[in-house]
C-alpha cells in the first residue's frame, strides 16, 4: 500500500547556492584559523550569513583546480564554514566521473564524512585521494546540509537539497583532457515542454510532482519513478545523473550505475528510475539524485571554475510496512 504527501509544483527553477568504508560523525571542535578563514572570504560574502566552501594546500588557498601529477595519491583540504547563527549538521562526499569513490582522512578510509559546527565556524578536513588510475580523473566535492532530514514541506526541502561543491580535474601521466566522452545514455525521452533546470524526481504518473514520502509494502521488490532534468543556461551542458540512498550510491536503473547525457538550451528529458527495494533500510531512508555538470570541461588556471555547480533533486523519505 502506498501513502503519498504531493505538492503540485508547476514550474521549478532549481537554483543551488554555490560557494566497508568507516562513515562517521565527529562535532569539530572551534577552529583557531576561523579568522584567517574569515580574512579569506570574499569581500562581498564578509559580514554575511552563509556558507562558504574553499580549496587549501594545507594553509593556503588553492586556486588551481586542474592538477597535472604523477603520484598514486592526491591531497588537499577541503574547508567548510557554517557562518550563520545556528548549529548546523554536514556531510562530504567524493565523486570521481559518475561514481562515488572512497577517501581517507587521518589514515581512516570514508566513504562519506559526517561532521557538526556551531554557528560562526569552520571544518579543516584533509582529504587524500588514493590508487589515483592513470588518465583524466574529473573530481567532485560535495559538502551536503542536515543530511538526516528529509523535509515533508516544499520550502525546508527546497533549503537543504542545496548542494556546495568544487570539482578539480586530475591529469595522471597525461597533458590533456581525452577527446573520448561515454556514449550517451539511450533510455532518456525528450519532453515537449521544458519546465525543469536541474534535477527533479517524481512518480511514475506525476512528473512535475514534488515526491516528499513515499511508503512501499514489503511485497513492492521494485519502485518505478520518473527522473526528469533540463537547461535553462545559455549554452549547452552533459552531466552525469547518479542516484543515492542514504548517501550511498545505488544503481540507477536495472542495467547502469549511473547515466551520462547532454542537454541543448531549454532542452528536458526524463528517464524511468528503478530502485530495487533491498537497498533500502527497515526503517526510515533518504532517496536522492544528483546532477554532476561538465565533468569533461577545462578548469584552466585564468578561469578554473565550473559554470554550472552540481545540483540535487529534492529528498524523498521512503519507509517500507512491514505488517
Amino acid at each position: 500500500m502506498y501513502n503519498r504527501k504531493k505538492i503540485l509544483i508547476p514550474f521549478i527553477l532549481f537554483i543551488l547556492i554555490m560557494s566497508g568504508c568507516t562513515n562517521t560523525t565527529e562535532t569539530v571542535e572551534p577552529n583557531t584559523e576561523s579568522e584567517k578563514f574569515d580574512e579569506d572570504l570574499l569581500p562581498m560574502a564578509k559580514g554575511e550569513q552563509g556558507f562558504s566552501l574553499g580549496l587549501y594546500n594545507n594553509e593556503n588557498i588553492e586556486s588551481k583546480r586542474t592538477f597535472n601529477i604523477s603520484s598514486n595519491n592526491f591531497t588537499k583540504n577541503i574547508v567548510f564554514g557554517n557562518k550563520t547563527s545556528e548549529k548546523g549538521n554536514f556531510k562530504l562526499l567524493v565523486f570521481n566521473h559518475g561514481k562515488q569513490i572512497e577517501f581517507y582522512m587521518d589514515g581512516k578510509e570514508y566513504t562519506y564524512f559526517d561532521f557538526t559546527l556551531t554557528a560562526n565556524q569552520y571544518s579543516d578536513l584533509q582529504v587524500t585521494l588514493k590508487d589515483i588510475s592513470n588518465g583524466f580523473q574529473s573530481i567532485n566535492y560535495i559538502v551536503i546540509r542536515e543530511p538526516n532530514l528529509a523535509p515533508d514541506n516544499l520550502e525546508n526541502a527546497l533549503v537543504v537539497s542545496q548542494l556546495y561543491s568544487i570539482r578539480v580535474n586530475l591529469l595522471k601521466n597525461i597533458k590533456t583532457i581525452p577527446k573520448e566522452k561515454p556514449n550517451l545514455t539511450n533510455i532518456s525521452k525528450t519532453n515537449k515542454k521544458s519546465k525543469i533546470h536541474g534535477v527533479f524526481v517524481s512518480e511514475l504518473a506525476s512528473p512535475y510532482t514534488a515526491w516528499l514520502k513515499e511508503n512501499i509494502s514489503k511485497k513492492t521488490d521494485i519502485l518505478n519513478y520518473n527522473i526528469v532534468y533540463g537547461n535553462k543556461e545559455n549554452s549547452p551542458v552533459d552531466f552525469y545523473l547518479v542516484t543515492m540512498v542514504n548517501w550511498n550510491q545505488v544503481p540507477i536503473s536495472d542495467k547502469q550505475l549511473h547515466i551520462y547525457d547532454q542537454l541543448k538550451v531549454n532542452e528536458e528529458k526524463s528517464i524511468q528510475g528503478k530502485l530495487d527495494h533491498n537497498l533500502l533500510n527497515k526503517e526510515k531512508n533518504i532517496f536522492v539524485t544528483f546532477m554532476l555538470p561538465d565533468p569533461y570541461k577545462e578548469l584552466p588556471d585564468k578561469n578554473p571554475h565550473g559554470a554550472i555547480p552540481a545540483m540535487s533533486s529534492i529528498r524523498t523519505s521512503i519507509t517500507q510496512d512491514h505488517d
